[in-house]
C-alpha cells in the first residue's frame, strides 16, 4: 500500500472513530466506550509506533493521526491515553503494574496523570528532565504501606484511576477506593476538565512499581506527550484555516468577497504561517526524539512553546475573520479556541521552560560564534 493511501486510511480511521463517539467537538456521551474502541483498534499505540525505528507506522503518519485528533477536537482523555499513559507503560518493566493499566485501558477506564514538569539540573541548568508533579509519599502504617499527600493539575477530573509518582516509584490507584478524594475542576470547555487528587492512608496493592527505569520512563513519556499536544495544536491550526478560507471566499461586503481585501488576506496568511511553522517545529522535535538526539529536550521545549501559542493565535484570528458571528455558539469556533487554551496549560505555563530554552539557545549562539570566529 502506498504511503499516501495508508496515511489517508489512518486519518479516515481515527476520524470515523471520533465521529462515532462524539456529539459535539471535544465532547463524547461515553468517553469510556471511545477509549475502549481506540485501545482495541491500536490507536493508542500510534505515537509510540511512529517514534520507534522499527515501526511500520512512519513518524509523519503518527503525527498525522495526532493532528487529526486536534482537527476533530478529540476528547482530552483519549489524547492522554495515547500520548502519555501508553508511553509510560512502554518504558517500565512488564509486570502487574503495566498489565493492570493495560487492562484498565482495554476496559475503557479514564486514567488521569498529574502534569509533567521540567526539573532542571542544579549543577548544569542546560540539562533537565520531566517528572510528574505532586507531593505524594508512602508511609508504613501498622506494617502496611499507605499513600498520603496530593497531586493537582490532573489530566482529568472524572477519572476512574490515577497514576502518580511516589519518590522514585509509580503508583496506579483506582479513584473509588477508600481514602481517595478526586476533585474535578471544570474548565473553559465542556468535556475538558482538570482535577486534584488527595490520598489519606490509601493501602497500596500490587499496582505499584519501583525500578531503575522509572525516571527515564516518565521523562521519555513526557516528551512523547509534548509531541502529541503539539500535533493536536497543529490540527487545531489547520482546521481553523480550512474553516475560515471558504468563508472568506463566500462572504461578500461592498459587492466583493471579503477574502479579496488585502487586510483580510494578511490575517489568513498569518493563520497559515502559524499552522505550517508549527508543523515544522513539531517534525523537527519528533525526529530529534526518534533519533535520541542530544538536542531533543530543547527542541521539544521550543516546539511546545511555539505550537501552543500558534494554536491560540490561529483560533483568535479565525474568530476575528468571521466577524460578529465568530464567537457565537452556533458557529462553534470557540470550541477550538477554548481547547487550545486548555491544552496550553500542560507543559508550557511554567517559567522554567522559557528560562531553560533561553539558556540552551544562548549557549548554542556562543558555540556558533566560536566556530565562525566571532
Amino acid at each position: 500500500m502506498r504511503d499516501d493511501v495508508f496515511a489517508s486510511a489512518l486519518v479516515e480511521g481515527i476520524a470515523g472513530l471520533l465521529r462515532k463517539h462524539t456529539s459535539e467537538p471535544g465532547q463524547s456521551p461515553d468517553v469510556s466506550a471511545l477509549i475502549k474502541e481506540a485501545a482495541a483498534g491500536g490507536w493508542l499505540d500510534i505515537m509510540e509506533a511512529g517514534l520507534s525505528a522499527s515501526a511500520e507506522v512512519s513518524l509523519e503518519n503518527a503525527l498525522l493521526v495526532s493532528e487529526t485528533l486536534g482537527r476533530h477536537l478529540a476528547p482530552f482523555p483519549l489524547v492522554v491515553a495515547g500520548g502519555l499513559i501508553k508511553p509510560i507503560l512502554t518504558g517500565v518493566e512488564p509486570g502487574r503494574f503495566s498489565a493492570r493499566i493495560e487492562s484498565w485501558l482495554e476496559e475503557g477506564a479514564v486514567v488521569a496523570v498529574p502534569r509533567p514538569e521540567l526539573l532542571v539540573d542544579e549543577n548544569d541548568p542546560r540539562q533537565g528532565c520531566f517528572v510528574l508533579s505532586g507531593d505524594v509519599r508512602v508511609e508504613d502504617v501498622g506494617g502496611t504501606p499507605r499513600l498520603f499527600g496530593a497531586a493537582d493539575r490532573l489530566t482529568g477530573g472524572e477519572a476512574h484511576a490515577v497514576l502518580v509518582s511516589v519518590g522514585k516509584s509509580l503508583a496506579a490507584v483506582p479513584t473509588d477506593v477508600r481514602g481517595v478524594t478526586l476533585t474535578s475542576i471544570p474548565t473553559v470547555i465542556p468535556g475538558f476538565d482538570a482535577g486534584r487528587v488527595h490520598f489519606d492512608g490509601v493501602a497500596l496493592d500490587e499496582i505499584f512499581v519501583a525500578d531503575a527505569n522509572i525516571d527515564e520512563a516518565v521523562h521519555n513519556a513526557s516528551m512523547t506527550w509534548s509531541l502529541a499536544l503539539d500535533a493536536y495544536a497543529v490540527g487545531a491550526c489547520r482546521e481553523m484555516v480550512a474553516t475560515a478560507v471558504p468563508f472568506l471566499l463566500a462572504r461578500e461586503q461592498f459587492g466583493r468577497p471579503i477574502g479579496s481585501f488585502q487586510a483580510v488576506q494578511h490575517l489568513a496568511a498569518d493563520m497559515l504561517i502559524a499552522a505550517e511553522t508549527s508543523y515544522s517545529c513539531l517534525l523537527a522535535a519528533a525526529r530529534s526524539v526518534a533519533d535520541s538526539s542530544s538536542a531533543a529536550l530543547p527542541t521539544v521545549v521550543a516546539s511546545r512553546l511555539h505550537c501552543s501559542a500558534a494554536a491560540i493565535s490561529a483560533c483568535q484570528t479565525a474568530i476575528q475573520l468571521h466577524g460578529g458571528i465568530g464567537f457565537t455558539w452556533e458557529m462553534g469556533l470557540h470550541f477550538w479556541y477554548r481547547a487550545a487554551q486548555f491544552a496550553q496549560n500542560y507543559l508550557t505555563d511554567v517559567p522554567e521552560l522559557r528560562e531553560f530554552l533561553a539558556r540552551c539557545l544562548g549557549d548554542s549562539s556562543v558555540e556558533a560564534g566560536k566556530v565562525a570566529g566571532i
